[in-house]
């Protein structure tokens, strides 16, 4: 088997793989962040195997991956088969570029429900991306699930793609939109709604 050796930086200095902090020993093999390299031969066809069997097509028959589950707020019982099999999905839908995988992994929709949160005043800002046609939404509730007036669904408006930002603002209000500044209304919780969109985190300032 043939095997190349590659920098552990790109020219312009980031990193594309970490390796120990001291005091521990360098690693002599690091791992290369997914995508980094392109199976071939037996490998891309075991793989290909993969994505027209159970692991591509598991939406398709599992009840656990319907949009009613209880794992994505739904009215039918839970159960952990939802992160267990996206974890392996989303890195063969890489490995491969298969289009129907790319698609299902990174442009489907769902909800974020976030657990009670007290704070002071604050505003909100996403660590989000959003493709075009996409979009998130926002709703702020109180600890028991009941929407706050005024920071309903219908009354904020949402966050439409393209957007890609480390720090954008939730923004309200028709003509110049002014960034969403949240009273201290006690313990609230925050409800994302998004469609073709990833939100990676958020902050609140």
């Amino acid at each position: 088997m043939k095997a190349t050796v590659v920098p552990s930086t790109l020219a312009n200095g980031i990193a594309i793989a970490t390796n120990n902090r001291e005091p521990l020993a360098p690693a002599a093999m690091l791992k290369l962040p997914i995508g980094s390299i392109r199976p071939r031969g037996w490998l891309k066809h075991q793989l290909d195997l993969m994505v027209d069997g159970m692991t591509g097509r598991l939406t398709e028959i599992s009840p656990f991956l319907a949009p009613d589950n209880g794992w994505f707020g739904g009215d039918k019982e839970g159960w952990e088969e939802q992160p267990y099999w996206l974890r392996g999905f989303h890195d063969l839908a890489i490995l491969t570029g298969d289009p129907r995988l790319l698609a299902c992994a990174f442009h489907a929709h769902g909800e974020l429900l976030t657990r009670p949160l007290a704070f002071e005043c604050a505003r909100l800002w996403l660590n989000v991306r959003i493709a075009r046609g996409g979009h998130v939404q926002l709703e702020v509730e109180d600890q028991w699930g009941r929407p706050v007036k005024d920071w309903h669904l219908d009354e904020i408006p949402p966050i439409t793609g393209p957007v890609d930002d480390v720090d954008h603002p939730v923004t309200f209000g028709p003509g110049p939109k002014t960034v969403m500044k949240i009273p201290p209304i006690g313990p609230v919780r925050f409800r994302f709604k998004m469609r073709n969109a990833q939100l990676f985190g958020w902050s609140l300032t």
